[in-house]
């Protein structure tokens, strides 16, 4: 009996390696070698294109500051500042600061799904469990129990942009950990 099954196990382990060597994909093009002469082309050229466009209509309105950096150094930067701004910046440079906006939901998503994937975070757990503060008592009429943290991360939490009761809680809270 054993010699009877050896011969296609065999063959499906030999098959089976056969398969998964076949199944990579084959490498759409090789990655870009980092030296000094390439990195400077690009950056003249990615230069220039942004000048072009820069100098647009479409730009009058808007300052922007592009920063391209290593683990080590900041390789190139580049930044305009809008013809017609409406606040009265003069220059736009690496100290500028900006309106964050919805621009750090998306780390803040990824850095919840990290703590989700280390098993600190139940995504269908509700958020006041994370953030005690939202359980203290007053400001506004909203079941924070019934809201999961999934809820939030998705925006189908019902919660309102600028939720007062929210804000009142979150200072509450950021003030705790000050």
């Amino acid at each position: 009996m054993f010699s009877s099954i050896t011969g296609p196990l065999i063959a499906l382990l030999a098959f089976s390696q056969y398969a998964a060597a076949s199944c990579e994909p084959p490498v759409a093009f090789l990655p870009p070698r980092l030296d000094s002469t390439s990195l400077e082309s690009a950056f003249t050229n990615i230069s220039s294109k942004l000048n072009y466009f820069f100098s647009t209509p479409a730009f009058a309105k808007s300052s922007v500051s592009i920063q391209i950096s290593s683990s080590d150094e900041t390789l190139w930067s580049a930044y305009h500042t809008a013809k017609k701004n409406g606040n009265g910046t003069t220059k736009i440079d690496g100290d500028s600061v900006y309106r964050n906006a919805s621009n750090t939901k998306i780390f803040t998503a990824l850095a919840v799904l990290k703590q989700h994937a280390e098993g600190r975070i139940d995504l269908d757990g509700p958020v006041a469990q994370y953030v005690p503060g939202l359980n203290v008592s007053g400001g506004g009429n909203v079941d924070w129990s019934a809201i999961s943290v999934r809820d939030v991360m998705s925006h189908v939490s019902g919660l309102q942009d600028n939720c007062t009761c929210l804000k009142i809680r979150c200072e509450r809270l950021f003030a705790d950990m000050i």
